[in-house]
């Protein structure tokens, strides 16, 4: 999935970058803002990380590494393309957005639809991936995770639309410094103007 620097659907133009502290209520309830932090608007234009993500839909983005370091399994990045992915999943997207699924130091490895994870000398643990069983099925997997450690710096991505993402799957880790921030707030095409009134506050 590509994720766009908002003006429209594939624009990689910036926004008005937002270093102001605000607080909004979303759907997933209260979202707090640091003042030191920087905001940038994304846009999404594929469905590989759907249902989470929707083509059409915005997410604020914070690039501060400060309140974000260390990454964290579950958590969702934008990041810069590497070029292994370019090269792999034939595309000219400079940004892209997945999950995290592993991070350094830790096992990967699916079983079936299923994906495992282990923490270094731990055992293997079922990774929830709560955010798209809401039917209590497991999603399809498709392409199947060969057990891997993941290299320290490093961090194992997957698109939640497994069967069509084109992730750390294929082209394998994803470096910690082409991470460009955290999603901490996702405007669905139906709400985009509340992200883009955030847009504003910068200006």
């Amino acid at each position: 999935m590509s994720a766009g620097r908002y003006t429209s659907v594939l624009a990689l133009s910036l926004m008005a970058v937002l270093t102001v502290s605000v607080a909004l209520k979303s759907s997933s309830g209260a979202a707090s803002w640091s003042a030191s932090a920087t905001y940038h608007l994304f846009s999404i234009s594929s469905a590989s990380m759907a249902p989470t993500l929707q083509v059409g839909d915005l997410v604020v983005v914070d690039e501060n590494p400060n309140d974000f370091s260390p990454l964290k399994a579950d958590e969702i990045v934008v990041f810069r393309t590497p070029p292994a992915a370019r090269r792999d999943c034939a595309t000219d997207d400079g940004d892209l957005v997945k999950r995290v699924a592993a991070t350094g130091g830790q096992s990967i490895r699916s079983q079936g639809d299923l994906v495992w994870v282990k923490n270094p000398g731990g055992k293997w643990k079922r990774l929830p991936e709560s955010y798209f069983r809401d039917n209590g099925e497991d999603t399809p997997l498709g392409e199947p995770i060969i057990p891997y450690t993941v290299p320290k710096n490093d961090l194992y991505v997957l698109g939640d639309n497994r069967p069509i993402s084109c992730d750390s799957r294929v082209w394998g880790p994803l470096p910690d410094r082409d991470v460009i921030g955290k999603v901490v707030l996702v405007c669905t095409s139906n709400s985009a103007d509340v992200c883009k009134q955030l847009g504003k506050l910068g200006d």
